[in-house]
């Protein structure tokens, strides 16, 4: 099943270091709730609207089964050697020392967030971050691979693609404090070994999957 292409690039997108530490610092400023709630909230909206932009555009694909599989596979191919190259920049980027890495500038005023700026950070994180942006095109097309199928089924998938893409961040909120503080310190340390793993992982399988025409 096509489909099946989809929950890999959802794992991916899971794994996302930055979105990880982000939540920490935001479940340690004053407003907490409404900070973490603001990013939990447009990271699936964020997942939600690219799914649902991949497939809009879908339908310009050519309507023969077999051309629009061939299609499909080679933007599979592209987006998997995408990733494969951001894998390549995130160990080439890699910090060098053992000092913790300087926060991004957008990263500093976590500690007075508001539900809308986590909103903002949650949105951008999920659909604008070209690793998560290119999984997600992925898991679009392999979704849009069966155009006749249900309304329902349809509606089930995108959220079950959901879901499995914020597991992570609901992880997060779930352990404790200590739990989630060294999780930020190795993260903030060892998250490039955790984009470039996944990069190479999944832009392997869609490299493959798109020779293979799944």
């Amino acid at each position: 099943m096509t489909e099946l292409l989809a929950l890999p690039s959802a794992l991916g997108v899971a794994l996302s270091p930055m979105a990880l530490v982000t939540l920490v610092l935001l479940l340690r400023s004053r407003r907490a709730r409404g900070a973490a709630g603001g990013l939990l909230f447009g990271w699936a909206l964020g997942v939600v609207i690219v799914l649902a932009v991949v497939g809009f555009f879908a339908v310009v694909l050519p309507p023969d089964r077999d051309a629009a599989a061939s299609a499909r596979g080679t933007i599979h191919v592209v987006a998997g050697v995408l990733l494969l190259l951001l894998a390549l920049r995130a160990w080439w980027a890699r910090p060098r020392d053992a000092d913790e890495p300087e926060p991004p500038t957008w990263l500093r005023g976590a500690d007075s967030a508001t539900f809308g700026l986590g909103f903002a950070l949650g949105f951008f994180q999920s659909a604008l971050n070209p690793k998560n942006l290119l999984l997600l095109i992925a898991a679009g097309l392999a979704i849009a691979a069966e155009p006749d199928r249900p309304i329902g089924p349809l509606l089930a998938l995108v959220a079950l693609i959901a879901v499995v893409a914020s597991l992570a961040l609901v992880v997060v909120l779930v352990i404790g404090d200590a739990r989630r503080e060294r999780l930020r310190m190795w993260l903030v340390r060892r998250g490039w070994a955790v984009t470039a793993a996944v990069s190479t992982i999944v832009g392997a399988v869609l490299v493959l999957a798109g020779l293979l025409g799944a």
